[in-house]
């Protein structure tokens, strides 16, 4: 629980910086500095009119390690009025919210510029519309248009590591890793993070799932689902659960010309079946019946766009 922020990824984008690069640390910097100073000292007037919260200690309290970070004013403030609340401040994933206001997700930057929008002539790919403005040639956009899979996995660590530092409160953030990323690289990736002194640190390496919604691999525009958020799952996946599941039930299934006869004929259930229809990652989305529900921002929601939500993440 904290006061926390959405937006960044859209207001680094306005203001013409790669998120990630050392100008946007620097920034980054500057801006959750400001925040966090302020609402402390917000939070030490309110412990001056209202009392500290219970179990105060003003000694034990100034010497922890966020505490050292603080301004010698804000210390100060702290140390004669107290203050209100045990921790001010956190990171939450915002992913209904953000995507209710059309801006990127917590601290996140854009999963995606473009994706397909549903209409009664079928659907087209459109662009979100801050890249619709900057686009110029063709399709191309400025390269201070990032996303979350462009970036290396350590830029998304050093971006979360810039917020905590300003934050007493975990964040909700996810280091996106390509699929060739190895046990030792994420190794260190843990490592650095703990290093620069995040709370709490997510990676998903790329395709590490059996079945994915979303992948970003631009080796043929099937693939590219990143952008377009189709999905792309063959014949076989679609029936590989159902396989798994009955195999050792169904003694047919153990012979190659019956397992092919049964596999056709529960194929035909398969598509009739409601149950893959639903909210859940993974399943498909009961209002378009097009798109999958996947996970953006800590919260579930259509490839498709088509505006089915799910549930949301409370970290």
């Amino acid at each position: 629980v904290g006061g926390g922020t959405l937006g960044l990824g859209e207001l680094l984008i306005k203001l013409r910086m790669r998120y990630g690069s050392d100008e946007s640390l620097d920034f980054i910097d500057e801006v959750y500095k400001t925040i966090s100073i302020e609402m402390y000292k917000e939070s030490s007037r309110i412990a001056k009119e209202k009392g500290p919260f219970p179990k105060f200690d003003s000694e034990k309290f100034l010497d922890s390690g966020f505490m050292k970070t603080m301004p010698e004013a804000v210390r100060q403030m702290v140390k004669e009025n107290g203050i209100r609340n045990v921790t001010l401040t956190t990171q939450a994933p915002t992913g209904t919210v953000g995507s209710m206001l059309g801006t990127s997700t917590g601290i996140e930057p854009y999963y995606a510029f473009k994706f397909y929008r549903q209409s009664r002539l079928g659907f087209h790919e459109v662009y979100i519309p801050l890249a619709e403005k900057y686009k110029s040639d063709g399709d191309n956009l400025p390269n201070f248009f990032v996303s979350a899979m462009e970036m290396t996995p350590l830029e998304h660590i050093k971006v979360q590591a810039a917020v905590q530092k300003w934050t007493d409160s975990s964040i909700s953030k996810t280091a996106n890793a390509p699929a060739d990323f190895t046990v030792e690289q994420t190794a260190q990736l843990y490592e650095k993070a703990y290093e620069l002194g995040c709370k709490g640190v997510t990676i998903y390496r790329d395709s590490s799932r059996d079945e994915q919604v979303l992948t970003t691999s631009k080796d043929t525009e099937e693939k590219n689902l990143a952008y377009n958020g189709e999905r792309k799952t063959t014949d076989q996946q679609k029936l590989e659960p159902f396989k798994q599941a009955v195999k050792a039930e169904i003694p047919e299934m153990q012979n190659p010309q019956k397992h092919k006869e049964v596999a056709k004929v529960k194929e035909k259930e398969v598509e009739l079946d409601p149950e893959k229809y639903g909210t859940n990652v993974g399943q498909i989305c009961p209002q378009c019946k097009e798109g999958v529900m996947v996970k953006l921002g800590g919260c579930t929601e259509c490839s498709k766009q088509c505006g089915m939500k799910g549930a949301c993440d409370m970290k």
